[in-house]
């Protein structure tokens, strides 16, 4: 427990002094990374699990609106409606990839500012930059490459509840076979991101050696993986009923002061999601500072191990 308590302390005191990072966490938030989010988003059997899962459906479902055969058949008749929507369309496109981009970016300078403050390097935000846009395409492969994955096994598992409703042992059965795939997923992406972001490798050595990496160091992995769950969980919900909490109160003001109140709801809601931002940096920051430590440590001992061997081992 020691090293896993420095490794979160170091995290919670980055996280704390740092408002950069909170900046940049901002664009981390959008892509939905942290393991809470992840799991809600798989127990809930959702089917577009993750941020460009969605935005790829939106920008479908608009497009598929915009070349409708019927309604390109109507505005041939008046070039100009078509052209409009044509321009939307391309319009569309941009801002989507725009705001791609961005996510990527910001998750990228996030991951290589917090190393740097971890080492106490000097700012080199331009820098940084730099290097996270260099970077654009092998991260954006590495995310959504698995939000692909967990796009599938979702569907796989919805399906199974669909065919066999009379069934639930099926279902229950196929989610323990899915669940650990899901988890190795998740380890082999954060750790091909890091060893990218990090160590500077190739998008095809950062999974094989992500790959050895988990292989290596699959038990103090799931280990810190299930401390820093139950901490980012408490944590979420710690602050989703306090503001709830608060808003049920403002509410109820709302017949007396709504000038006063209306303003203080507006500042409840933006703590509310500064809460979350600062969450999801304390998630990122502890496990770049857990890689940090598995691949600069000769050995990584699970805690769980030493214990045993405390009992068992005379």
């Amino acid at each position: 427990m020691p090293v896993y308590r420095l490794i979160l302390k170091k995290a919670l005191t980055l996280t704390s002094r740092h408002p950069l990072l909170w900046l940049l966490g901002v664009l981390a938030v959008l892509s939905g990374s942290s393991d809470v989010s992840l799991w809600l988003q798989f127990t809930r059997l959702e089917q577009t699990p993750g941020f460009f899962s969605d935005l790829a459906v939106e920008f479908f479902s608009n497009a598929n609106t915009v070349l409708n055969w019927q309604i390109l058949k109507a505005a041939a008749a008046q070039p100009l409606n078509l052209i409009i929507s044509l321009l939307i369309l391309v319009l569309e496109i941009l801002l989507v990839a725009l705001l791609a981009w961005l996510v990527i970016v910001g998750l990228n300078t996030l991951v290589v500012t917090v190393i740097s403050l971890a080492k106490n390097k000097p700012k080199q935000l331009k820098t940084d930059l730099r290097f996270s846009i260099s970077k654009f395409w092998p991260v954006f492969t590495v995310v959504v490459g698995t939000e692909i994955i967990f796009w599938f096994l979702t569907l796989l598992i919805s399906t199974l509840a669909i065919f066999f409703l009379k069934l639930p042992s099926l279902i229950i059965i196929a989610a323990i076979v899915l669940l650990p795939i899901v988890i190795i997923v998740s380890f082999l992406a954060k750790y091909a991101l890091f060893q990218l972001l990090l160590l500077g490798q190739t998008l095809k050595n950062s999974f094989a050696l992500a790959w050895r990496l988990f292989k290596d160091n699959w038990l103090i992995s799931l280990e810190f993986a299930l401390l820093l769950f139950g901490l980012t969980w408490l944590a979420t919900v710690v602050v989703d009923n306090i503001f709830k909490t608060s808003l049920f109160y403002l509410i109820s003001a709302l017949y007396t002061l709504p000038k006063t109140s209306l303003a203080i709801t507006n500042l409840i809601f933006f703590l509310f999601e500064l809460a979350q931002i600062i969450i999801l940096v304390f998630y990122w920051t502890s496990w770049i500072l857990f890689f940090e430590y598995l691949t600069t440590k000769k050995v990584a001992t699970s805690r769980l191990v030493l214990g045993l061997e405390k009992i068992f081992v005379k």
